[in-house]
């Protein structure tokens, strides 16, 4: 299994795709100050494999990840790549890897950072020793990868667990620190069906690497931790890991953006971590985890559940964003602007954006998204544009989404009037097609099941628990259960956009498993539950200001339950006050993935509280509640559907907003 961090923090990137294979510069002096170096590996092509294992997307991967390494301010000659599939780069073989490996550790210096990424595919090999508690051992494919060797007991050039913990060892122990991103997958419970046909799996079972069947059954059952035991060698080196997966999980590539007609094979995980770390809204590790989580519930992503190890307490890559992201922006012949940076940077049409002069002084101007390709947009000018300059820096001032729910109906002919009758009655709903649906209905046994990208199917039927459903013919029930995903889907995209930090404000969960055990229950770090574990929350107010606190819970059923406060409670909770919850887990009528979301909004002298229990109703009706950015965005667009802009970014600074995640067995 991937070592278990403990104290260490390291950011490691492995992807497919580079432009050079450029090695850091010289490192004979002890005395040259701290640096940030990146070493991306991705493996798509493989020799020794057949052609349909291959992969699509991690040279795109390497390539969107190095580009955002330029953004954040890396120098280019320190971002080291090994990819096929990209015109230049090294080639990501077992001796190619290892070498950089060891350049790397041998040019470490107390104070570097490390970002080390890998994209393409894992898999598992029976373990020689007795640490690995489900017999297996966790193992990465370089380009080169061979078969099983049963003399050597290992598969030809693989990439042992051991190894990559050997690595940041070494790295740490020189006292550098390192954040590690592995977007490929290790579990061995992939060979149900999904119901997406456009998506590949990054994994590869043993028997496919000619390990022997008999030795693959002789491992004892078990699910194998992502890390291990890492400790530096005795200097302040940190280890942070980001985990595409749970081991039990599929980690899947896709053609992203979704609808985009330009849009390219990505790892989904690999482009959600880089559309995140483009905004420089996550400026620690925790929330850039907050925010995957929060961002795969706004896509109707219920799997795989994103894992992060290590401290998470550190600044991702290093340093945050000194100022806003800002693109360059021209005048075109019509008067309209054209923008460098388009869909890749979260850019979408009706989207406001905010004009700067060249010296990124504010003109108090805004412009409005009309067209957005991938890597450019045109924007039209908001009210009079008279003395505007020719160029310019333009910034989000408020994004835009498709709140509807894309719906994709079921292949029986007969059954689809149900679905088209469900969309033309709401304005939530709009028809969608395979592979962009954020709703597949299936039809099984009389039910029409309402799966999304991630669901698996068992025998053709989806797990009951985990899926609603509804009688097939009852039109009314149907868009009724779709209308409810709708919103819950519209209440994640709504606080993906807000802040995840209100100094002082600090919220601590402890999970009592079977009334025996207690664990912490974190932010970005899903935990798996059982019926009978209980969960106890507690939202301290240590700021100078009163915090109007709201606790809603979504079901595996997409139902949104209010938790906190209660009937006849007020929620404003005053400096120095604490607010406290608690529940038990009980999976006889739902099972999977359920989330907890812990809202915390600064409030206002002589306001009444903004309490977002209405949220949990199916109309979003409420007297008395304050508008604010959140509310008014969730009015906007959680319960209307269609375009609508988003939350303006001055509301980050008053709003928190925690997801609580696990699985439920």
């Amino acid at each position: 299994m991937w070592p278990r961090i403990t104290a260490l923090i390291i950011v490691v990137v492995l992807a497919l795709g580079a432009m050079l294979t450029v090695w850091p510069g010289p490192a004979d002096s002890a005395e040259r100050s701290a640096r940030r170096i990146a070493l991306l590996v991705g493996v798509s092509d493989y020799d020794n494999l057949p052609p349909e294992r291959d992969l699509l997307g991690p040279a795109n991967d390497v390539q969107l990840f190095r580009d955002v390494l330029l953004e954040r301010g890396f120098e280019d000659d320190d971002i080291i790549v090994l990819a096929d599939g990209v015109a230049g780069a090294g080639q990501p073989t077992r001796r190619g890897i290892l070498k950089a490996w060891q350049r790397i550790t041998r040019d470490s210096r107390p104070g570097d950072f490390l970002f080390f990424y890998y994209a393409g595919h894992g898999s598992q090999q029976p373990a020689d020793d007795d640490t690995e508690p489900d017999g297996l051992e966790e193992i990465i494919l370089p380009k080169d990868i061979g078969r099983w060797d049963g003399t050597a007991k290992s598969v030809v050039n693989a990439i042992t667990d051991n190894e990559v913990a050997a690595f940041l060892k070494g790295v740490t122990a020189a006292g550098a620190n390192v954040w590690a991103v592995f977007d490929a997958c290790h579990s061995a419970t992939l060979t149900r069906s999904m119901t997406n046909s456009g998506e590949r799996s990054r994994y590869l079972g043993p028997t496919d690497l000619g390990v022997p069947a008999d030795l693959v059954a002789a491992t004892r059952p078990g699910t194998a931790a992502p890390l291990e035991d890492l400790r530096a060698g005795g200097k302040d080196g940190t280890v942070t890991a980001f985990f595409a997966s749970a081991s039990s999980e599929p980690t899947p590539e896709l053609k992203l953006p979704r609808g985009h007609p330009e849009r390219r094979y990505h790892g989904l995980f690999s482009y959600s971590l880089a559309r995140l770390l483009r905004t420089g809204d996550y400026p620690t590790y925790r929330e850039l985890a907050n925010g995957l989580l929060l961002d795969y519930a706004a896509q109707n992503r219920r799997a795989p559940t994103p894992h992060f190890d290590g401290s998470l307490q550190g600044i991702a890559l290093a340093a945050p964003l000194a100022t806003p992201v800002a693109w360059q922006a021209r005048r075109d012949g019509d008067g309209n602007y054209e923008v460098f940076a388009g869909v890749m940077q979260g850019l979408n049409p009706k989207a406001r954006l905010e004009l700067l002069d060249s010296s990124g002084k504010t003109l108090d101007r805004q412009l409005e998204v009309s067209y957005a390709d991938l890597l450019k947009s045109t924007a039209a000018v908001v009210g009079d544009a008279t003395g505007l300059p020719d160029t310019g820096l333009v910034r989000v001032f408020e994004p835009a989404f498709d709140m509807s729910l894309a719906v994709c109906p079921p292949a029986e002919p007969e059954l689809r009037d149900s679905v088209d009758n469900a969309v033309r009655a709401s304005t939530q709903l709009r028809h969608g097609s395979v592979p962009d649906c954020d709703v597949r209905i299936v039809a099984e046994d009389g039910w029409l099941w309402l799966t999304d990208a991630s669901t698996t199917l068992i025998d053709g039927k989806p797990p009951e628990k985990q899926v609603p459903r509804v009688e097939a013919g009852d039109d009314a029930a149907l868009r009724s259960a779709l209308e409810q995903v709708a919103r819950a889907r519209a209440l994640m995209l709504a606080v993906s956009q807000t802040g995840s930090s209100l100094p002082g404000v600090t919220l601590d969960a402890t999970l009592n498993i079977d009334s025996a055990e207690t664990a912490k229950l974190l932010p970005g770090q899903p935990a798996r539950l059982r019926s009978g574990d209980s969960i106890e929350l507690a939202l301290e107010n240590g700021s100078a200001d009163a915090v109007d606190v709201t606790i809603l819970f979504i079901d595996t059923h997409y139902r949104i339950h209010a938790l906190w406060p209660g009937p006849d409670m007020s929620n404003r909770v005053p400096p120095g006050g604490q607010a406290t919850w608690s529940g038990t887990v009980d999976t006889r009528s739902t099972l999977g993935r359920e989330q907890i979301l812990v809202f915390a909004n600064r409030a206002a002298p002589n306001t009444l509280p903004v309490d977002l229990s209405f949220l949990a109703q199916t109309s979003v009706a409420t007297r008395g509640a304050r508008r604010t950015p959140l509310t008014r965005f969730l009015y906007q667009s959680g319960f209307v559907g269609g375009a609508t802009r988003g939350i303006p970014p001055v509301a980050d600074s008053d709003i928190q907003v925690h997801v609580l995640t696990w699985v439920a067995d």
